[in-house]
């Protein structure tokens, strides 16, 4: 994944990132795709307007894609 450089928000340039558990056991299950998967969401927070963006990590993708139901495809 690139990196962004502006946020899609307000167009500041003050993004800041790091990486946290998707929950589980005592916390909320927020990434449902195995037990004992160790999933992890990289968050990108604007440090001007507080826009707060959550990604998947390529590593758990292919888990997303086959525990979770697909809602729409984009045709060309």
């Amino acid at each position: 994944m690139s990196m962004q450089s502006k946020c899609r928000n307000c167009g500041g340039s003050e993004l800041h990132t790091c990486d946290v558990d998707a929950g589980g056991g005592f916390s909320p299950n927020l990434m449902p795709i195995g037990f004992l998967h160790g999933a992890r969401y990289r968050l990108t927070i604007c440090g001007t307007c507080g826009l707060t963006q959550w990604f998947v990590p390529q590593e758990f993708l292919g888990a997303v894609r086959e525990k979770f139901k697909r809602v729409s495809s984009v045709t060309t």
